[in-house]
């Protein structure tokens, strides 16, 4: 069977941005205008490497999906 992106991120407690931008389904762009206007909760700053904890990204969806 073929591994999609979610299967790799599955068990990993930080998501990159790449991985954020799949779950979502948006593009770049559109990740970095959630991020600059406060829709999307900012990433932790890891050096070079921007990430968010698993938990904060499922939490977000959940409170979207609910509105």
């Amino acid at each position: 069977a073929r591994k999609t992106a979610q299967d790799s991120t599955e068990n990993r407690a930080l998501l990159r941005f790449w991985d954020v931008q799949q779950m979502l389904g948006v593009s770049r762009t559109t990740l970095h205008t959630y991020i600059k206007n406060g829709v999307l909760p900012d990433p932790l700053h890891l050096g070079r490497i921007r990430a968010w904890k698993r938990e904060t990204i499922e939490n977000w969806v959940a409170r979207l999906q609910e509105a």
